[in-house]
C-alpha cells in the first residue's frame, strides 16, 4: 500500500530553488521561488482550479470567470496569481477590431510541480499503512476544528464522519510511526479541551484478506492479532 511521501524529485526542486533565492515568502508582490511556498499558495480555492484551467490552455480574465461560474470582475484570484509569477501573459486574444481582445494567461511552467503536488494532497486515495489517526467526538467538535484551523503544521488528510458520537478521523502526518506529530497534534487538543482517541494503521486489507483474518479471530481462541504493516520498500 502506497505511503504519501513528497517525490525526491520535488524535494530535490526545492532545495534547487531555495540555492537561487531567499524571496521564499507569501508576499504576493514578489515572485515566490521556493516550491513549498507554492504548493501553499495554490492550495488555496479557488485559485487552484485557476491553476488547472490555466494549465490546458490560455484563457482571458472572463474566460477563467466563466468557467468557475463567476461574474465578469468579480474573481481577483487570477490577478494575485499573475503578481506571485504562478500565471503568465501569453498574449491577446484577436478581436477582429482596431483593439485587441482579452489578455491570455497561462500557468507558468516552473509552477506545474507545485500544481502536481497540491492535487495529490487533494485526493487522497488510500489509507497509508503505518499512520496514526486520531479520532474526534461530535462533542469535541467545534473545539477540534479551531484547533485544527490553527494548527501550524501540515495535516495532510481528514475525514468526516457522520454518527451520533464521532465527527472525524485526522491523520498528523503522512510518513509512518510519525509520533512527534502525533503527539503535537494531541497536545494542541488536549490543551483545548479536546479529549482525542489514537489510533494506529496497522494494516490494509482487501477482500478476501480481511475475510480471512475475521474467519481466523472468529476460530481462535485468543484475542485478535492484527496484521503487522508491511516493511516500506
Amino acid at each position: 500500500m502506497a505511503v504519501f511521501r513528497r517525490s525526491r524529485a520535488l524535494i530535490r526542486e526545492d532545495a534547487h530553488l531555495r540555492g537561487f533565492s531567499g524571496l521564499g515568502t507569501m508576499n504576493h508582490a514578489c515572485i515566490m521561488t521556493y516550491l513549498s511556498d507554492r504548493i501553499s499558495f495554490l492550495a488555496r480555492e479557488p485559485r487552484v482550479d485557476v491553476a488547472v484551467l490555466c494549465q490546458t490552455e490560455p484563457r482571458s480574465r472572463g474566460e477563467i470567470a466563466q468557467a468557475l461560474g463567476r461574474a465578469p470582475g468579480g474573481l481577483t484570484s487570477h490577478d494575485t496569481m499573475v503578481s506571485a509569477g504562478a500565471l503568465e501573459s501569453t498574449g491577446f486574444r484577436p478581436s477582429g477590431g482596431s483593439k485587441p481582445g482579452g489578455e491570455l494567461l497561462r500557468l507558468s511552467p516552473d509552477w506545474e510541480p507545485a500544481l502536481r503536488e497540491v492535487l495529490r494532497r487533494r485526493t487522497p486515495s488510500v489509507l497509508p499503512e503505518g499512520a496514526d489517526v486520531v479520532l474526534i467526538s461530535t462533542g469535541d467538535a467545534v473545539r477540534a476544528c479551531t484547533v485544527i484551523a490553527g494548527h501550524g503544521d501540515r495535516l495532510p488528510w481528514g475525514a468526516v464522519l457522520r454518527g451520533e458520537q464521532m465527527a472525524m478521523l485526522v491523520c498528523p502526518s503522512e510518513e509512518p510511526a510519525n509520533e512527534p506529530a502525533t503527539l503535537k497534534l494531541l497536545g494542541a487538543l488536549a490543551a483545548a479541551g479536546v479529549t482525542a482517541v489514537r489510533l494506529h494503521v496497522s494494516r490494509m486489507l482487501s477482500e478476501s484478506a480481511l475475510r480471512e483474518w475475521a474467519e481466523e479471530v472468529a476460530a481462535g481462541p485468543g484475542p485478535p492479532v492484527l496484521p503487522p504493516p508491511r516493511r516500506a520498500v
